[in-house]
């Protein structure tokens, strides 16, 4: 399907063993966030995760526009 985003970065982002999974979500929410406004760029996660004894996160970004800056070469 093409919607016109191209995957630019794939991320694994750890937390506390045995994190909650709202807390895990809520805190890759605020990164997708943050890079989303440091790069001024729209982006669209895709995400992946697990929760209980070894929590993380899988994130694969896709900018929809724009040049992504110094962060992400």
């Amino acid at each position: 399907m093409d919607d016109g985003f191209t995957p630019v970065v794939f991320a694994t982002l750890t937390a506390k063993n045995q994190t909650a999974l709202w807390k895990l979500l809520e805190d890759v929410s605020r990164f997708i966030w943050d890079c989303s406004k440091r790069t001024k760029v729209h982006l669209k996660p895709y995400i992946g995760y697990e929760d209980g004894k070894n929590s993380h996160a899988h994130l694969i970004l896709s900018k929809l526009w724009g040049i992504m800056s110094a962060l992400f070469k």
